[in-house]
């Protein structure tokens, strides 16, 4: 029942530029009309309320960490449940797609071509991933309300790995 009601809780990870990604072309997915304006340096928490797929959507960010010069390790807690919402707030709210995301990655995402803008240690996954797709975005937590029931799974192992070498 919490779901139907919305008194669920979820919370997403997510590694991002960080810097806006200018020109990023999200193909059949672009609604130009609802992109926010971009700040070069992200604040530190905001609400996100934009649009996905035509229906009022509403995330909430939090920076965990800055990881070097070109990575954000962001937390969103989505406040609506529509399918690709953390992926389209960061990618059109926050103008930082999610990095290796194929669907919605502009320059971040290997899948456009140009791969040679991702910080080395992002572009080893991409490489190295034997057919697997991935990409930077974990569901990190799930709360249910009216039964005080909280989930919380941390990070893959190998994006741990990732943010190690991010650091060096």
């Amino acid at each position: 029942a919490d779901f139907f009601t919305r008194n669920v809780n979820k919370k997403y990870d997510a590694l991002i530029p960080a810097r806006p990604v200018l020109g990023w072309d999200s193909g059949s997915h672009a609604e130009a009309d609802n992109l926010m304006p971009f700040d070069e340096d992200l604040p530190d928490s905001g609400i996100i309320t934009l649009p996905v797929d035509n229906k009022s959507a509403s995330s909430r960010y939090e920076l965990k960490r800055r990881i070097g010069n070109d990575v954000l390790h962001v937390q969103v807690e989505t406040m609506t449940g529509r399918k690709h919402q953390v992926r389209v707030h960061c990618a059109k709210g926050l103008g930082r797609p999610l990095f290796l995301d194929p669907l919605y990655g502009g320059s971040s995402g290997v899948s456009k071509g140009q791969d040679q803008l991702l910080p080395p240690a992002i572009k080893k996954v991409a490489d190295g991933s034997n057919g697997k797709q991935r990409f930077f975005l974990h569901a990190s937590s799930l709360s249910l309300g009216s039964m005080g029931v909280q989930v919380k799974a941390p990070l893959p192992l190998w994006w741990q790995d990732v943010e190690k070498e991010l650091e060096e």
